[in-house]
């Protein structure tokens, strides 16, 4: 946590999910969007989708 500049207490659970975006050759625009615990995704190029939260699809975050 120290290397993203947070502190949290130990055994601090959250819900939530962690993806990463992949761009395009140019760098311009966003491709391919994945997710730790959502494995439904995969989605390319839909914004509309890209941006809506599925708090159901989430996983658990401890921190220790």
């Amino acid at each position: 946590m120290k290397a993203l500049g947070l502190t949290t207490p130990p055994g601090l659970k959250l819900t939530g999910d962690i993806g990463a975006t992949h761009g395009d050759p140019s760098g311009t625009d966003t491709r391919l969007r994945t997710y730790w615990n959502n494995q439904s995704t995969g989605i390319v190029d839909d914004e509309v989708f890209e941006l809506k939260l599925e708090p159901s699809k989430w996983g658990q975050l401890v921190f220790e």
